[in-house]
């Protein structure tokens, strides 16, 4: 009998779901910026923009194909590092960037310029666990969108959910896909704690600060219902597309019974989450493989060049040739950047997990994982 663990390999669109959604991202920053109304801001009694549901499919997508790598016996070293080589060359590269840009942008001194707040926007994004985030650079752009790349607070929750998964390593393999189970039912479980956020306030021993204080459980528990009801559904699918029919039947019948109820809400954004995992699933937007030999992934690489990139157009061009003409400028701009960010910087860095021990069959390599 087959390991239902193991699902048959075939050509899936998970490249695509990510570009869609990191495009979505980019537009969904740029309506705001632009004095527009987003064109899903609130949908069906939900907080959440059209930004806010693509991070959503990120993270379901993330959930989705860790567990897929977990399952199929990702070693400990394997999972790290990849994790590490998918986030962090990137990201660096990204920061030093901005840094750059800063400074051709900037209204300040280059005296000013380079003072402890650069050093906090490039310490913050890198290790924001131990450093507060800091968005802006000084003098670049001006409130109320004076973040140099707003997006970039989400990696931490996304690292985070990585890290939480990672103790499922500490169970036989057998035993992982439970360990997923338990996680989902404790993520799901603070989801519905009374709380609007919570925050690790800063606390001090011996006129020290405890550098773990820059976190919030709010934002977490949020983005870690999604993850761990992705991993979920990715032990009930297995290697059955069919049985998608059943999960979002149940979706559907918690959406029914349960709607304007903060579990109603959930499947609502499990739902979107869930879609985009079963579309980037099928071969529905594989076309033979093009897109990723001519292309690359750039989903990550447009999700974190897109803001400051949109801003930009935004404050120089949208005043000149108008709305429809710098959304797209902003748009063609952010895919070139970040096709070279897959060429230079996250291929490459990808290439290392050849060197990396890995339990992983030959027919899952091809499995990408994070926010690429």
């Amino acid at each position: 009998m087959a390991n239902p663990d193991k699902p048959a390999a075939h050509a899936n669109s998970f490249d695509m779901v990510r570009l869609i959604a990191a495009l979505a991202v980019v537009v969904g920053h740029f309506c705001p910026m632009a004095g527009r109304g987003d064109p899903l801001d609130g949908w069906w009694g939900t907080d959440e923009d059209l930004g806010g549901f693509a991070v959503l499919i990120f993270f379901g997508i993330s959930g989705y194909l860790i567990t897929e790598s977990v399952l199929n016996g990702a070693s400990t070293r394997f999972y790290a590092a990849s994790r590490l080589l998918r986030i962090y060359p990137a990201l660096l590269v990204c920061l030093v960037v901005c840094i750059i840009a800063g400074m051709f942008l900037t209204r300040a001194d280059l005296s000013e310029y380079f003072s402890s707040q650069t050093l906090q926007f490039f310490f913050g994004n890198l290790f924001p666990f131990f450093w507060q985030e800091q968005r802006a650079l000084p003098g670049v752009f001006a409130p109320p969108w004076d973040a140099v790349n707003g997006p970039l607070w989400t990696i931490k929750y996304e690292l985070a959910c990585y890290i939480v998964a990672f103790g499922v390593f500490m169970l036989p393999h057998r035993m992982r896909r439970y360990g997923f189970a338990a996680l989902c039912g404790a993520a799901v479980c603070i989801w519905f704690a009374p709380v609007e956020a919570w925050q690790m306030m800063p606390a001090t021993l011996e006129n020290r600060v405890l550098r773990l204080e820059y976190f919030n459980m709010g934002f977490f528990r949020y983005y870690a219902a999604i993850f761990f009801l992705a991993a979920v559904a990715r032990i009930i699918v297995a290697n059955s597309p069919r049985r998608w029919l059943g999960v979002f039947f149940l979706m559907g019948c918690v959406l029914v019974l349960f709607h304007g109820t903060p579990i109603g809400l959930l499947a609502v954004l499990a739902t979107v989450a869930l879609a985009g995992i079963c579309v980037g699933s099928s071969p529905l937007l594989y076309f033979n493989g093009k897109y990723r030999r001519t292309f690359g992934d750039l989903s990550y690489g447009t999700y974190l060049y897109g803001w400051p990139i949109s801003l930009t157009c935004v404050l120089w061009l949208l005043p000149l040739i108008g709305f429809w003409p710098a959304v797209t400028i902003a748009v063609a701009a952010t895919l070139t950047v970040a096709w070279a960010s897959w060429k230079l910087v996250e291929r490459p860095a990808l290439r290392l997990k050849k060197f990396v021990p890995t339990e992983i069959p030959s027919t899952s390599a091809n499995v990408a994982i994070g926010l690429s």
